[in-house]
Parts: C-alpha cells; structure tokens; sequence
C-alpha cells in the first residue's frame, strides 16, 4: 500500500510530540554578585576562626548608627560544624555574621550590595539566601558567647534602591541551622524600575526578644551565606497556540487541542488556523508544535494560572497512543479509498 504523503507527515509530527517534550522554558541566568559566599575575606582582620570587617564587594546598611561600634562586629565565621552551628557553612568555608553585644534593640543593620545588572521587562527573577540561626557556643579563645535567641532577618530585592521584593522573617529557623529565604519579582513591560542597578540588601532586625531588656538579652546575630540571584526570560503572551493564556505553549495547551479533535470549536479550544469552518486538525497541530515552548517556571505567576509541568514517561505514551490512533483512521480511511 503507499502510503499517502498526508500520512508520512503526522508520523513526523509523532516524533515532533517527543522532542516538544524536552523543550523547556529558557533556563534561569545567574546574575553576578561579588563575593557572594563570603569567602574573600581580603582587607579583613583575622582572628581565630573569624574576620572582622565589612565583606568584599558589600557595603553597610546603617541607618541607625549600629555598626561599625564598640560590641558590634560584622566579618565572617569559618563554621566547623560543631561550635555554633551544627551544619558547616552552606557554600564554602565561610559564613557572614551581623553581630551585636550592646546595641540591642537600637534598630536593624546588615550588608547591601549595588548589581551591575538592571531591571528588565518581562523577566522573572528569583533572590535565594541561606539565613543562619547562631547557636551559644564556645569560641577557640574559650570565650563563651550567649546566642540563645534569634533577633529577625530580613532579604529585600531591589531595583534603584527602591524595594522590589522582600522576605521579611518569614521562616523560623532552627537554632544552629541555615534556612534558605527565597525572594521572587516579576517585571511587566512598564515597571517604574525599569533600567534601574538590581541590589541585594542582607538585614539584622536586631529585635530584643520577649522577655528581656537591653540590659539582659542574650547576644543578637544573624548570618547569611550563598546568595544567588536568577533571572528568567517570561515569554511574550501572543502565541496563537497558548489556550491557556499563562504566556507559555506546553503539554495544557496539547491536551486541550487533543481533546477538541476534529470538532469545529472555537480558537480557545484549540483551533488555531480557522476558527470558523475547519476543524481542528493536523495543521492546529502544527502551529501549536512550532509554537512550543515549554512549561511556566514552577513557582512562577504563570505557573498558578493552570500550565502544568512536564509530564511523566506514561503521560507522553497516552499523547503517543492519542496521535497514534489518530494516525491509524487515517490510514484505514486511505486503505478503503485505495481499493475502491
């Protein structure tokens, strides 16, 4: 039997369903930030497991007169995993820290840093920062350090040095432990930040705990580690093959069309090149193939608005036994024209 070119065609669209499979949303680019494990320690005062000073490439965040003063130090912790904290530094060797001993309660402080990246249109971008719950320990000059409470933190994104996005001490951390913070923000074409230098401000709220006065509180710091900014292409929201219209062609929109085969429906459910007199039909199928462009990033406000991630190996063999089907009427209605 020969076989019609229409046919030679869906096969090629079978083998196009797998390799829209593996098409995914523009990987997230890492934005540079300097020094952002707090390993370069250059121009700092080393003292035992410590360094004093203010980290390369980040400056102070003061609005209060907090630091630099006497029982206020900024530097790094080289975290051993037994004195102070029970896991070793996230990233690396180091770890910052924002301590205090006699400024308690006197107002919030901490570290920022100016990016050499901008804020641009239509990008989703994701801050993660790994905050640390200081435990009482005892240092390697057997000085004693009461560390018992936790005095607040704070992650803020920003974009002209206006803030864009913020964790404003929404996890608990366990004592001696690191928590990841995670801060998202979504540009749309017209944000008033548009073009403006991205920066990252790391926050001690240095807040005295219930129960105690200046006089008697414990210690107060808080440290941060591997701070990672990404930033995520959103694709433009014009496609005709997004039926779902969450900016993203993928498996929802597949779906969709597959479920409207061969009817005469309407653009939105599925019928991409005649919404008034064609069916839905291999050529929708075709658009919707060279529109394709993966899943909405998990977390992301797309994602919310019904794209689906990925699906397993089963689900791309039920799409496979879909057009397979398909493929085969077809074939058969070939068949019965071929011997009449």
């Amino acid at each position: 039997m020969i076989i019609h070119m229409e046919i030679r065609s869906l096969l090629v669209l079978v083998f196009g369903i797998f390799l829209a499979a593996t098409a995914q949303v523009a990987p997230a680019m890492p934005v540079a930030i300097v020094n952002a494990g707090f390993e370069d320690v250059t121009g700092q005062t080393l003292f035992n497991e410590f360094t004093f000073g203010t980290p390369v490439g980040w400056s102070l965040h003061g609005p209060n007169s907090v630091i630099e003063d006497v029982g206020t130090f900024t530097g790094t912790l080289q975290s051993n995993g037994v004195d102070f904290f029970h896991v070793t530094a996230p990233e690396g060797d180091k770890v910052s820290i924002l301590f205090n001993s006699g400024r308690e309660g006197e107002g919030e402080y901490g570290y920022e840093q100016t990016l050499t990246n901008t804020l641009q249109a239509n990008f989703i971008y994701e801050l993660s920062v790994e905050v640390g719950n200081i435990a009482s320990g005892t240092a390697q000059n057997n000085q004693f350090f009461n560390l018992d409470e936790f005095p607040g933190y704070r992650v803020e994104l920003l974009a002209g040095g206006v803030v864009i996005a913020e964790d404003d001490n929404a996890l608990t951390i366990p004592e001696g432990e690191f928590s990841t913070s995670t801060v998202s923000f979504s540009t749309s074409a017209s944000h008033a930040q548009l073009g403006q230098n991205l920066g990252i401000r790391l926050v001690n709220l240095n807040v005295i705990p219930a129960g105690f006065t200046q006089a008697t509180s414990p210690d107060l710091e808080v440290d941060f580690d591997d701070v990672r900014l990404a930033a995520t292409v959103i694709p433009e929201p014009s496609l005709p093959s997004d039926l779902t219209n969450n900016g993203f062609v993928d498996f929802e929109d597949l779906t969709i069309l597959l479920a409207n085969w061969n009817k005469e429906v309407t653009a939105s459910e599925g019928n991409l090149v005649n919404a008034d007199t064609t069916p839905v039909n291999f050529e929708d199928l075709t658009v919707l193939l060279a529109d394709w462009t993966g899943p909405a990033p998990a977390g992301s406000p797309q994602a919310a608005l019904g794209a689906q991630a990925v699906p397993e190996p089963s689900g791309l063999v039920l799409l496979a036994m879909a057009l397979a089907g398909l493929l085969g009427r077809a074939g058969g209605r070939q068949c019965l024209r071929s011997r009449r």
